[in-house]
């Protein structure tokens, strides 16, 4: 099970979402074993990080994300840092882009932003986090 949680957390840079944790099995009751033990420190409600993990923007950007609802993006400023378009920065909270799901859920690490439409064939991975893609970012970004 540690070596789950590991594997998962060095994908993502060192941090995992507690829902990861449970669809791999990984039980409510297991995983507070592991913070109550220091193994896993809490981000937020919903993302715990690594003991020893280093502090960086990409677990910053990718706690970010898993504490979005649903299947979220980076986007908007956080996604023109990502990228590394200059003057932007990785700053909390993150910005995240994700479908309308009809209902909205705060989030202690990231501004969701809902688009009704979001067009598959702009979302991406970049370093291992999920992103718009460049064009998206710009788009999102001149409407504000």
């Amino acid at each position: 099970m540690e070596e789950t949680i590991r594997r998962l957390a060095e994908k993502q840079h060192g941090v995992v979402g507690r829902r990861q944790l449970w669809a791999a099995g990984i039980s409510h009751h297991l995983v507070q074993h592991r913070v109550d033990t220091g193994m896993l420190i809490r981000v937020s409600p919903e993302v715990l990080r690594i003991a020893g993990a280093p502090l960086t923007d990409a677990e910053l950007a990718m706690a970010g994300v898993l504490d979005s609802p649903g299947a979220a993006f980076l986007s908007h400023i956080s996604a023109a840092a990502w990228w590394g378009l200059p003057g932007f920065n990785i700053d909390s909270p993150v910005h995240t882009l994700i479908p309308r799901q009809g209902t909205e859920r705060r989030t202690r690490l990231a501004i969701v932003h809902y688009h009704s439409s979001l067009p598959i064939d702009h979302l991406r991975q970049l370093n291992g986090v999920p992103i718009t893609s460049p064009a998206l970012t710009i788009f999102l970004l001149a409407g504000t």
